[in-house]
């Protein structure tokens, strides 16, 4: 029996295009049926068997062998594509029998120990990444942050000749508990850094601002921040553009 093969190869392009679809479909039905019991008897099988086998389909083997889609040979059937499979398989089964005889293919000691080697350096690789991550998660971790003090925000401002004021600077970050948004700060001179660069936008909008306006409108802000009630825009306006030297047209 084929135990050690249990299929065969079925190629539908070659049943549709086949002479085996001009049949009936009991016909076509049962030269499956053939097909497998063939197989199973490794592809040696008597007429004499094979219709005791299907006794009730004696007209449809007639029919079959009549077609050429099975053969008839002496007193034995033939399925051509099945023998040709099975032909190649015995090919394959004495093949690697002589080579087991032989003790197996060659052995690559050099081959397989070279792609040990890679796979155990691949592998060092990986775990010396995961450590190096670690170690970084582990020193963010550890790293605390310190507030600044106004002396070193001024220091910080002094050496990048900013127009930065480091008491406002602190009193905003002390108010927001040093979050900026849901972030905790980690680095305020890159803090400063953005409110430098603000502070430099608002001074040109402090000078498209003015440019044409009357002496009044400054005034008024003036007035504002004498009564605490100029805002933190208006403020910053005012001071950019005193700063500036910048005077605002009669």
């Amino acid at each position: 029996m084929a135990k050690d093969l249990p299929y065969f190869k079925f190629y539908s392009s070659e049943w549709i295009h086949g002479d085996i679809t001009l049949e009936d479909l009991k016909t076509q039905g049962l030269f499956i049926n053939i097909c497998s019991y063939y197989w199973s008897q490794e592809c040696q099988l008597s007429v004499e068997k094979l219709q005791k086998r299907f006794k009730n389909n004696k007209k449809q083997i007639q029919n079959l062998i009549i077609s050429e889609i099975i053969y008839k040979d002496l007193d034995d059937i033939k399925i051509k594509f099945l023998d040709k499979q099975w032909q190649e398989r015995e090919v394959v089964k004495h093949k690697n029998k002589a080579n087991g005889l032989k003790g197996g293919r060659p052995k690559k000691t050099q081959s397989v120990n070279s792609g040990l080697e890679v796979a155990n350096q691949t592998i060092t690789n990986k775990e010396e990444k995961r450590e190096e991550e670690k170690r970084k998660e582990l020193k963010n971790i550890t790293k605390k942050f310190t507030a600044p003090t106004v002396e070193e925000v001024k220091e910080y401002c002094d050496k990048r000749l900013n127009s930065v004021d480091p008491s406002k600077f602190i009193s905003h970050y002390e108010t927001s508990g040093w979050m900026r948004g849901k972030t905790k700060i980690k680095d305020w001179q890159a803090c400063v850094r953005t409110w430098e660069k603000n502070s430099s936008n608002t001074q040109a909008a402090a000078k498209a601002y003015y440019a044409g306006h009357s002496l009044s409108v400054l005034t008024a802000i003036v007035q504002k921040m004498n009564n605490h009630q100029a805002n933190t825009k208006e403020i910053d306006i005012f001071m950019a553009a005193s700063n500036d030297g910048f005077k605002p047209n009669e």
